[in-house]
């Protein structure tokens, strides 16, 4: 246990590196018992006899009001600029809506507050070039998220808590008092008589982080009084060993990633969604199948859960060949023709609705844009260009629609005499099972298929010596 008058020490020591440079440091307070302590700690080093001149003009503080709880919060920004007043520091604040934003992003309340928050942050220390950023985090904050993090089922990344250091864009993010319990802290502020904000909402345990604290920590304390010196000492532990995993993970997983490129992608959806591509057989040789998919899902920042682990783990296994979907969160792994794919899922929000095309024009059809052209002249020398197909105008009936493709649509490709259904054509140029339903098809008037955008034509439209004019067909993924 640190002695109160070591705290003061604590955060100067911490602070070395950043209070040597040039670099401007914001300062966030919410007027808490912990950020008011940090501030009182950053004026007593600010007016210390050692510090260099100036020193002070390099820090300033931001509040955000999330409008949480109606005068209360209105109070503790009244509060956060009296102090600044009081204390000499420059403020930025900023009021949110913070229950409107959570939900039009389906986030919880406190989720939103972070991102709210930490977004603001960051504009904050773009415009006004702030090179660090302070957070009042302590260690029995430290201890509460290993527990959560634990109960969450976040894995071995989990276990690291919350990192006394990490940058955010161009901005580091420090947490002086993060070797420092609460109590201690509490202490401080007694000792110098510290005035601070109580948050009527901490002794809500409707918040997880709250029912940890108040109940959860409270229960281990009566096996372990210092359960919350142990647990940030065991963090301690999982970081150093978490940094072996990795050096070791790093090593085993290098397949190729450019792997995502190759395979047949005339739409360009492979380039855009398709995150990695890893053999089935590289996979099957690892002794933990299911340590190696996780890790895996983990690197390319896929959200899921043990379940989801066991189930794609399980098809690796057995790859059958059967193509195996997995919809996660925000990703969707597949399991077919010898390698589990990641696919980020932004591209099955696509539009449904069909558009009609009465002439020559570019047309959006997200995640497309679709460009026809009229040729007067047909070209004398028929060459298919990659990406861009050809016509027969006069086989073509306006208006045209373009769609998705569908169960039970049929054409003959270029140069076949019979017909074949567009699922078949598409399996047999190996596109990728997911993007089928999502590929375009442009129909006539009467209903005729008249080609698969950049992929295909329906032969009957195919030029001809007797063509006399032609229309250009091109599709791409909308920037």
């Amino acid at each position: 246990m640190l002695q109160r008058q070591g705290i003061v020490a604590t955060v100067e020591s911490f602070l070395k590196g950043p209070l040597n440079s040039d670099g401007k440091i914001l300062v966030g307070v919410s007027g808490g018992v912990d950020s008011s302590v940090l501030l009182h700690i950053l004026l007593t080093l600010c007016n210390s006899s050692t510090s260099p001149d100036g020193y002070k003009g390099r820090f300033a503080v931001a509040h955000m009001n999330f409008s949480l709880r109606g005068t209360e919060s209105d109070e503790d920004e009244a509060f956060v600029k009296g102090l600044c007043k009081t204390y000499g520091f420059a403020l930025f604040t900023k009021r949110v809506d913070t229950l409107t934003f959570a939900k039009e992003k389906g986030l919880s309340v406190e989720m939103a507050a972070r991102e709210l928050r930490y977004e603001w942050f960051k504009e904050l220390a773009e415009k006004e070039a702030f090179a660090y950023l302070l957070t009042a985090h302590n260690a029995n904050d430290n201890a509460e998220t290993l527990i959560l993090n634990l109960v969450r089922g976040t894995g071995r990344h989990g276990l690291n808590g919350i990192r006394p250091m990490r940058a955010n864009h161009s901005l580091v993010v420090l947490r002086p008092l993060l070797s420092v319990e609460r109590s201690e802290i509490e202490s401080y502020a007694k000792e110098h008589n510290l005035s601070f904000r109580y948050d009527s909402t901490n002794s809500d345990n409707v918040y997880a982080r709250n029912l940890v604290r108040n109940k959860v920590l409270p229960l281990l304390k009566e096996i372990n009084p210092s359960v919350v010196a142990t647990l940030n000492d065991d963090i301690e532990r999982f970081r150093s060993e978490n940094e072996e995993i990795d050096s070791i993970v790093a090593r085993e997983l290098n397949y190729d990633e450019s792997d995502c490129n190759n395979g047949a992608d005339p739409l360009g959806l492979r380039k855009r969604y398709l995150k990695a591509v890893v053999s089935v057989d590289f996979l099957k040789v690892k002794r933990n199948v299911k340590f190696w998919v996780a890790e895996i899902l983990h690197r390319h920042n896929v959200s899921f859960a043990q379940a989801d682990v066991n189930d794609i783990a399980d098809a690796v296994i057995a790859c059958e060949g059967t193509t195996k979907f997995f919809i996660l969160k925000d990703n969707t792994v597949t399991v077919e023709r010898g390698e589990l794919r990641i696919y980020d899922n932004s591209f099955l929000n696509s539009s449904s609705e069909i558009v009609e095309i009465s002439d020559e024009g570019v047309f959006e059809f997200p995640p497309y844009r679709l460009s026809i052209k009229r040729l007067k002249e047909a070209p004398m020398k028929i060459e298919r260009e990659k990406g861009v197909l050809l016509l027969d105008e006069s086989k073509v009936k306006f208006p045209l629609h373009l769609r998705f493709a569908k169960e039970g649509d049929r054409f003959s490709p270029f140069g076949l005499k019979g017909s074949k259904s567009v699922a078949d054509f598409l399996n047999s140029k190996k596109i990728d099972t997911l993007f089928k339903s999502v590929v375009p098809v442009l129909e006539d008037a009467e209903g005729k298929l008249v080609c698969l955008p950049s992929i295909e034509i329906n032969d009957y439209c195919r030029l001809s010596e007797t063509s006399r004019s032609a229309l250009s067909v091109s599709c791409s993924i909308n920037s």
